[in-house]
């Protein structure tokens, strides 16, 4: 979250987001001082100027909103990317400060909501979508979407597609532990319905997951 908010190097941070930062952190704050008093009324203090009669301790207790369930599952789909972006330049010695290009085939969902995020904290230069799966380019697979980072000339294709078999065959243990959930008889006669689908929905994300890569190892391999 603070990733997400910081400004630039070198640029003030704008006072609507400032404000709504301090707004979310003393909510936060009152939640935790039951548990820890001493620690949350110092940074209570400090973060904002109070009244010499204004403790947290006579603060209203936060109230909960309205959970818009659709822009979570986008941020989820958005913090995997990043991980995606990160764990790829950690896996290839590629430096944070090196800007990448990227390209998604989306095979599933997408929503714009955090494009603008997904630039800034994966250091890119470009973002756009493509229909066709890219050959010479870094891959990774974020809930059946595909991501692809151009090669440059000293990266190894071999060394990709080990990597490929590696993420396949984590991805076919996975899905082994799904089918004997699934295959257990037991286990589908007293489970309740929304657990199964869960299950069957997981069986067949985990499939088309490998489908995916063996694919992305077939066109490397071309």
């Amino acid at each position: 979250f603070l990733e997400m908010v910081k400004p630039a190097y070198g640029h003030p941070i704008d006072s609507k987001t400032y404000n709504s930062v301090t707004k979310i952190f003393e909510s936060i704050l009152k939640i935790i001082h039951p548990f820890t008093p001493f620690i949350a009324e110092e940074i209570w203090q400090e973060i904002s100027e109070r009244n010499k009669d204004e403790f947290i301790v006579n603060a209203s207790w936060p109230s909960a909103d309205e959970i818009n369930s659709d822009i979570i599952k986008e941020f989820e789909l958005f913090q995997e990317a990043i991980m995606g972006i990160r764990n790829l330049r950690k896996e290839n010695n590629i430096a944070n400060k090196v800007v990448l290009d990227l390209s998604v085939k989306v095979n599933t969902k997408w929503s714009n909501t955090f494009d603008s995020l997904l630039l800034k904290m994966g250091n890119l230069k470009d973002f756009n979508f493509t229909k066709q799966s890219l050959t010479g380019a870094f891959s990774f697979v974020v809930k059946n979407n595909e991501f692809f980072i151009p090669f440059n000339e000293f990266i190894d294709t071999k060394q990709e597609i080990n990597k490929l078999k590696a993420e396949i065959e984590d991805r076919k243990g996975f899905l082994n532990s799904i089918l004997k959930k699934i295959n257990n008889e037991k286990f589908m006669a007293n489970a309740p319905e929304k657990v199964v689908e869960l299950e069957l929905k997981k069986k067949n994300d985990a499939e088309s997951q490998i489908r995916i890569l063996e694919d992305r190892i077939s066109s490397l391999s071309s």
